[in-house]
């Protein structure tokens, strides 16, 4: 039975990648750093990532033959703020590589990286070859951590890869996200409980995903042959209005008559159009996203109207 560590399990993408391998076989080992749920079967532990010495016996203790390094602080506001989240990421990923270099050399490691390391790119659609050129704090993060990994990777030709992860939901999503402050707003009118949902740039265009069909991708990553770093998205972009037009539509609803674009809610940097080449993780992985735009939209509405008819 091969076994995983997983940082940030209780995360989005941490929970539905627990539930694919344990429906596998493995034996899943989980990282928190607070207590909360996490699917049956998980091994939970509390634990810091960035202390790079429980960490390290952490991973001395669960010898684990893959590690799934999946945590991220993802909100930030202000330079201080905005620092704070790129040296967290850099010093959480060097954590994650030290503990593996010492004491699992032998074992896998996938990192969870994401689409703003391209932030301002005029390259469509991007690949992971790419030139890095972020336009977030979150980006900047994500693209330091990246370089991390692929110093390592070309130093000790470790098994070592990222996943360029485009924007991807599901019902479990944080409600700060754009998808679910969609699904969120559509099941509040339903009920009465809104008038209307007010949002930023209406038409900002995004890649967006199903986030059971991303977690996979990891999964195919651990298990190839060969490391490498790969896009992973739909190929395909959807705008922000088309997002709530689909959303507002599951709850027979027009989107115009309920949706307002805020200036002040309009990001002040805004990533570039970014969408991923779908073809490298096609061919050498065999995985193409499952679930179309409007079925991931449907699901999450579907899951907010009933969470809010629970209520």
């Amino acid at each position: 039975m091969p076994t995983a560590l997983i940082t940030g399990v209780t995360g989005q993408d941490g929970w539905y990648l627990a539930l694919q391998l344990i429906g596998e076989g493995w034996q899943v080992h989980g990282v928190a750093r607070r207590a909360r749920e996490v699917p049956p079967g998980t091994v939970l532990h509390m634990a810091d990532v960035a202390n790079a010495t429980s960490f390290a016996e952490l991973v001395a203790q669960v010898a684990p033959d893959v590690i799934f390094h999946l945590a991220a602080d993802s909100w930030a506001g202000g330079a201080d703020a905005a620092a704070a989240v790129v040296e967290a990421q850099r010093t959480a990923m060097a954590s994650v590589l030290t503990a593996w270099r010492t004491h699992a050399p032998a074992s896998r490691v996938v990192v969870a990286s994401s689409s703003e390391v391209f932030g301002r790119t005029t390259t469509s659609p991007q690949d992971a070859s790419t030139p890095l050129d972020p336009a977030t704090p979150y980006g900047h993060g994500k693209a330091v951590a990246l370089e991390l990994l692929r110093r390592k990777r070309a130093e000790t030709g470790g098994h070592l890869s990222a996943a360029i992860l485009y924007n991807h939901e599901s019902e479990r999503r944080d409600p700060r996200f754009l998808g679910r402050k969609v699904s969120l707003g559509v099941a509040a009118i339903v009920a009465g409980r809104a008038a209307e949902l007010h949002l930023g740039n209406l038409d900002a265009m995004r890649d967006w995903g199903y986030a059971p069909d991303h977690v996979d991708a990891l999964v195919r990553m651990a298990n190839a042959a060969t490391p490498g770093d790969y896009v992973i998205g739909t190929g395909l972009t959807h705008s922000v209005l088309e997002f709530c037009e689909h959303a507002f539509a599951v709850a027979g609803l027009a989107a115009r008559d309920y949706v307002r674009s805020d200036p002040h809610l309009v990001r002040a940097v805004d990533p570039a159009t970014l969408v991923a080449n779908v073809e490298p993780a096609a061919r050498e992985l065999g995985w193409r996203a499952t679930t179309t735009f409007p079925e991931m939209v449907g699901r999450l509405v579907r899951a907010d109207l009933a969470r809010m008819e629970g209520a």
